[in-house]
């Protein structure tokens, strides 16, 4: 009697470790590899593509240290590229959701879902997963690697809220806010037209001996000598401005563009590549009573709308760009 109980009891002790063994190492492997969306060496990473309902797809690819192009066509913006990358590196898994969770974010998913892929350099995918919404107290998102019914609630550990805001970019937000970079040593002339204040305006050409500036009416003559030390200073200036916001495409800047700007920026670089910019202050758009004639009236000034010959138009503020407007009479010594 006691051998078959014994007997019984092995039996069902080996049933036990049998089920263990057979499931529960199986089901603990599959969520191994559910979990596996994680770059683990963010220097891996060349190439990202986003794709959601809301948006068209996006690509970058990465070339050289800080630089990353945007849809084979423009400069991404490098910060926000780092912190998109900086995520897919050091996400973790805050929780697993519940049944009933889990059920939920997967049916989000086909609304608001966002898929993203990460290749290394030779195209080799490095995650692919999809990022769904945030739970509901805003610490973490929901994400599914591709063909997995497992979602997991993500977060870096040293920020706060959830992951989608780095992954949810519109076109002008992944891309870089610059207006113009270039080498100020490298201009070979420079022009700023005030169209209402035509005395003031003028043009600076480099030479061998330094620079010449002369103004733009002939008929207008400045007392003085032209100073190269304040001339030199100025083209300095020229290296990078930064846009505040990225307006192409938007309906109201035809209109814009249809009336007189304040100022008109031109310059040509030693390779003879040329660019040009318009600039409306934005005070006299919103306040019929405001008409910014000359650089005398820039004091309330905070913003622009600038149009560039590339046919790109954005938003700059005035501390960006107000060593750029000087008088004629600036560059002079009495």
């Amino acid at each position: 009697m006691n051998k078959t109980v014994l007997l019984i009891l092995s039996l069902i002790l080996l049933s036990v470790a049998y089920y263990f063994l057979a499931f529960k190492s199986g089901e603990s492997s599959i969520n191994l590899e559910s979990r596996d969306f994680i770059v683990d060496d963010i220097n891996d990473i060349h190439y990202v593509t986003l794709k959601s309902s809301a948006y068209p797809m996006m690509h970058l690819k990465k070339e050289g240290k800080d630089n990353w192009i945007l849809n084979e066509k423009y400069d991404a913006d490098i910060n926000v590229v780092n912190n998109l990358i900086g995520v897919l590196n050091k996400m973790q898994i805050k929780y697993t959701p519940t049944k009933a969770m889990n059920s939920t974010a997967l049916n989000s998913l086909e609304k608001v879902g966002i898929q993203i892929k990460a290749y290394d350099k030779s195209g080799q995918i490095l995650s692919d997963f999809i990022m769904g919404s945030n739970d509901n107290a805003e610490t973490a998102t929901f994400c599914v690697r591709r063909g997995y019914k497992q979602t997991y609630a993500m977060h870096v550990a040293v920020t706060e809220g959830g992951l989608r805001n780095y992954f949810d970019q519109t076109l002008f937000n992944l891309r870089d806010k610059s207006v113009f970079k270039i080498n100020p040593n490298k201009v070979k002339s420079l022009t700023l037209e005030y169209p209402k204040d035509r005395k003031n305006s003028y043009i600076i050409e480099s030479s061998e001996n330094g620079y010449n500036i002369a103004p733009l009416e002939s008929f207008n003559i400045v007392d003085g000598q032209m100073s190269q030390n304040i001339i030199e200073a100025y083209i300095k200036d020229y290296s990078q401005i930064y846009a505040e916001v990225i307006k192409t495409g938007e309906v109201k800047m035809d209109s814009i563009k249809e009336l007189v700007p304040f100022a008109k920026l031109s310059f040509q670089l030693n390779d003879e590549t040329r660019s040009s910019f318009d600039f409306y202050p934005m005070l006299d758009l919103l306040d019929n009573t405001v008409n910014t004639q000359s650089i005398n009236d820039l004091e309330a000034i905070e913003r622009y709308f600038v149009f560039s010959d590339a046919d790109e138009a954005y938003v700059v503020q005035h501390r960006m760009v107000k060593n750029f407007f000087k008088p004629i009479t600036y560059f002079y010594k009495k």
